[in-house]
């Protein structure tokens, strides 16, 4: 609906229950805190609480958080990148686009807790580049940047459901290696933008660590 009203721009919409919504309030999580404390209200119903403001993780403990996630979904997206490699060498090439599905997933929802904190349990790799697109248009660009890359997207999240239940399903006359090349190049700039983003986090540490002491010592 709300794509169908705005055409100016994509709308993503997060849903979650009051149970969910208390559990990550409890665990102070960094996504849920800065909606919680610097979003908009647009609409409450009867029964919604104004809550007050709610406490955000330490700058340290979020930046650990972000590397030990990071460190998961990275290795789970190399391992379906090794596999993807395997069965294209012994001509799965089928096998292989379901597979580079999986890398790119993790790899977005990977992306998406190290920017924003945010747990993400979508399959739609169009909807999860759309979410990345909030803290950078990277991402979504490098497979919508060519009408040529995004057929290949297209494909690829295709292949989720199609490989596996649709004999008709196919590359479309494309070269399995392309698609490789495309997904490779992706972990590429994944992993480039977590170690800038991580090497942006440790700088604020540094600063906000030489500013407590030189407020201790001008104290």
């Amino acid at each position: 609906f709300a794509n169908q009203q705005y055409a100016e721009g994509k709308v993503v919409v997060h849903a979650h229950g009051a149970a969910a919504l208390k559990q990550n309030i409890a665990q102070s999580n960094h996504y849920f805190a800065a909606v919680l404390n610097q979003g908009q209200l647009l609409y409450s119903a009867n029964g919604v609480l104004c809550l007050e403001e709610v406490t955000t993780p330490r700058p340290e403990k979020r930046l650990a958080q972000a590397q030990l996630h990071w460190k998961h979904r990275g290795k789970m997206a190399q391992g379906f990148l090794a596999a993807a490699e395997r069965a294209l060498e012994e001509d799965h090439e089928t096998v292989c686009l379901f597979l580079l599905h999986q890398v790119i997933e993790q790899a977005c929802i990977g992306l998406i807790w190290v920017f924003m904190g945010y747990k993400s349990d979508m399959h739609n790799l169009r909807r999860l580049l759309y979410v990345c697109a909030c803290f950078s248009k990277k991402p979504m660009q490098h497979f919508t940047g060519t009408p040529e890359n995004e057929i290949m997207l297209s494909i690829i999240m295709k292949s989720y459901s199609e490989a596996r239940y649709r004999e008709s399903f196919s590359l479309e006359n494309r070269s399995a290696y392309n698609f490789l090349e495309l997904v490779e190049r992706f972990m590429e700039l994944a992993e480039e933008l977590c170690k800038e983003k991580f090497e942006a986090m440790e700088a604020a540490l540094s600063v906000e660590k030489e500013q407590v002491e030189e407020e201790v010592t001008n104290g």
